[in-house]
């Protein structure tokens, strides 16, 4: 039993030390420059759910949970809120692997489309496929947009 969780432990810890995505999706005036700033294996928020964190007060109650996690991820340091960024909170679950992966996010109107795809992570067990805590950051000021999350 306690070979699980120092399992479990070791690979929460790898995951967490992956270096982060950068992307910019060039394909359209409307896409948008973003950076998944904390990715891990915790349900935040119901499945396939967003939220735009406002404040730092948000920010603050959302790191304070991640913090609190039984799942051993420690200390994870907590961003400032920065008047001219957006974080953006999603919960997702893989469809056929066990991870995703954010690819893109295009504004369209008053929509911010995110995509997301289905990887197999190495550190995770091949058959789990558990809800992803997604937050990314946003180069710019998206608070009045609604969110659309859809995994390939």
């Amino acid at each position: 039993m306690c070979v699980k969780y120092l399992y479990i432990l070791l690979v929460t810890v790898l995951a967490l030390q992956c270096s982060p995505q950068n992307k910019v999706v060039t394909s359209g005036s409307d896409a948008i420059a973003f950076e998944v700033i904390h990715q891990s294996k915790l349900e935040m928020l119901g499945d396939n759910t967003s939220r735009i964190l406002n404040s730092q007060q948000e920010i603050d109650y959302l790191y304070q949970f991640l913090n609190a996690s039984p799942k051993g991820y420690g200390q994870i340091p907590i961003p400032a809120y920065d008047a001219n960024e957006t974080l953006i909170t999603i919960n997702a679950t893989p469809k056929t692997m066990n991870d995703i992966k954010v690819v893109s996010i295009v504004k369209n109107g008053d929509k911010l489309n995110i995509i997301g795809e289905d990887v197999e992570n190495p550190h995770l067990k091949p058959e789990s496929r558990w809800k992803s805590a997604i937050i990314i950051k946003l180069s710019g000021v998206y608070h009045n947009q609604t969110i659309s999350f859809t995994v390939k």
